[in-house]
């Protein structure tokens, strides 16, 4: 009776250790870019992935299913010209257009198909400045003040002859 509850506190201990190890040992996405993905499309085929790219211009398709689902595929690349194509059975993010960069989240199905379950656009706006040095922000700053660009400053009349 005087070692119950120790006993029973390293049993629950370790049952929460061996869960979180299951959990956690083929459950999470794999964060990879487009190249390594490709390179190894093997070793990924059936598990969750997540992939940054660049939506292909006129790569978008949209069908009619006879069920009225909805069936979106369009291609995402990279730099180096490697494409991969996204399945996609959900309504579109507003921010959605081609040559923007998306991040894809779900199930490589084939060498170059991903089934994807989250889609996420990146905003240009909310990027643009994070790559901006202090350098080019100054540039940009004395351009848009300089001599000419802003109201003009009036200056009082001064009388000439005379005192206060």
């Amino acid at each position: 009776m005087r070692y119950t509850f120790p006993v029973l506190i390293v049993v629950l201990v370790l049952g929460a250790l061996l869960a979180v190890m299951l959990s956690s040992k083929d459950g999470g996405a794999f964060d990879l870019t487009l190249a390594e993905l490709l390179e190894d499309s093997d070793e990924f085929m059936g598990r969750e992935v997540r992939v940054n790219g660049r939506i292909v211009k006129n790569s978008f398709r949209e069908r009619k299913t006879a069920d009225g689902a909805i069936d979106i595929e369009f291609g995402i690349g990279n730099t180096d010209g490697q494409k991969v194509t996204v399945r996609y059975h959900q309504i579109l993010p507003d921010a959605f257009e081609e040559g923007r960069e998306v991040i894809v989240a779900g199930k490589l199905i084939d060498d170059h198909t991903i089934e994807c379950t989250r889609l996420t656009v990146k905003c240009p706006s909310k990027y643009k400045d994070e790559k901006m040095t202090d350098a080019r922000r100054w540039d940009e700053y004395k351009n848009t003040f300089q001599e000419g660009s802003r109201l003009p400053v009036v200056k009082p009349p001064v009388e000439s002859g005379g005192s206060y």
